[in-house]
């Protein structure tokens, strides 16, 4: 009797043992398997913007797509490259960020698998890294005197992966990070717990079926492999009450960031990439005075002769959102429509 009930409780460990493997392996898909994609809220003629619509390949040939957004400041070298996070996409962070384009050309872009671009696999930061690279490459390329100066902002995934740009290209004149986590590991550890109820050495197990089919460790492309060769000013925000990023975490890549030029914002009250809703007016005051301060400011520079100007280039609309943007997404003021009208047409004249 006693050998069969040792029998028997072997056999029921080792099935608890296979169902528990067969669990993780498939949770494990989501860590690569993009959130559905969402539609895109808004478009810049939303905000009565000037916009092209661009397409580039990633070196793996997956299409990306995004939208180069000129400066409302009459013609502008500075051009910052906009990030946005896991399960989001290009209009949701436009409609956090369109401030940003009084004064700088914008280009925002869908990772793979998110918005209007090609991909059905998100890696948390390895694989969007070949979509960052394809992004500056496409700038340095096909926007001679647009870019001249390049920064970028990124929010989560996508601060991740403008560490990373940084880091790589250190040409980069300054980087704006939302929500920056330190590693792959802890992140995913603090949303399984979140979200799935798998705890940590159940992920690392998953992690590792995500290295298996990766064929690469994604953990390499983590920021805190990359902050300590930052050069560039650094701009980091976080919200308090964010439960991916505790504040163990913050702090530590706060430390490992190599920039002389670095600083630190927190929001009280924001959870996570929800900085912008939560802290407002502050929120968009201090990332415009960052990035015044990446650019500084240059006396008038004359009309450039080189820059391209097909009148078809540029997407103009007439059309203003039925429900005008408020100040809590980010929008510019009411007051500026006529601004903004006159300068479309003055980039379409050059």
């Amino acid at each position: 009797m006693t050998i069969q009930i040792i029998c028997v409780s072997l056999a029921a460990i080792i099935l608890f043992a296979a169902w528990l493997l067969h669990f993780i392996h498939e949770k494990s898909f989501l860590l690569q398997t993009p959130i559905p994609k969402k539609p895109l809220p808004c478009q810049p003629d939303d905000f009565c913007l000037a916009y092209e619509n661009v397409i580039f390949t990633a070196a793996d040939g997956t299409p990306i797509k995004g939208w180069f957004i000129p400066s409302l400041n009459e013609y502008s070298d500075e051009t910052i490259i906009m990030c946005h996070g896991r399960g989001s996409n290009k209009g949701e962070l436009l409609q956090r960020t369109n401030f940003l384009s009084e004064k700088y050309n914008l280009l925002y872009f869908d990772f793979r698998g998110s918005g209007e671009s090609g991909g059905n696999m998100s890696t948390i930061g390895y694989l969007e890294t070949r979509d960052f690279d394809a992004a500056y490459k496409f700038l340095k390329d096909n926007k001679d005197g647009y870019a001249d100066s390049i920064a970028v902002f990124g929010s989560s995934v996508g601060a991740s992966v403008a560490i990373y740009g940084a880091a790589k290209y250190p040409e980069i004149k300054g980087i704006a990070l939302d929500s920056a986590f330190l590693s792959l590991h802890n992140v995913v550890s603090n949303w399984c717990r979140a979200n799935l109820r798998i705890f940590v050495p159940f992920v690392s197990l998953a992690i590792y079926f995500l290295r298996r089919r990766l064929k690469t460790d994604p953990e390499n492309y983590s920021p805190k492999f990359n902050a300590e060769k930052l050069s560039c000013p650094a701009l980091f925000i976080f919200g308090d009450n964010d439960r991916l990023i505790p504040a163990a975490d913050r702090d530590e890549l706060f430390r490992l960031c190599g920039s002389p030029d670095k600083e630190v914002f927190v929001i009280n009250g924001a959870t996570h990439t929800k900085c912008a809703e939560t802290g407002g007016v502050l929120y968009r005051n201090k990332i415009s005075d960052f990035f015044a301060k990446v650019f500084p400011a240059k006396e008038a520079r004359p009309e450039n002769p080189d820059m391209p100007a097909s009148e078809s280039s540029y997407v103009n609309s007439p059309k203003i959102s039925s429900a005008e943007p408020t100040a809590d997404n980010g929008s510019n003021d009411n007051k500026s429509s006529s601004k903004q009208k006159k300068n479309k047409k003055n980039k379409k004249n050059r």
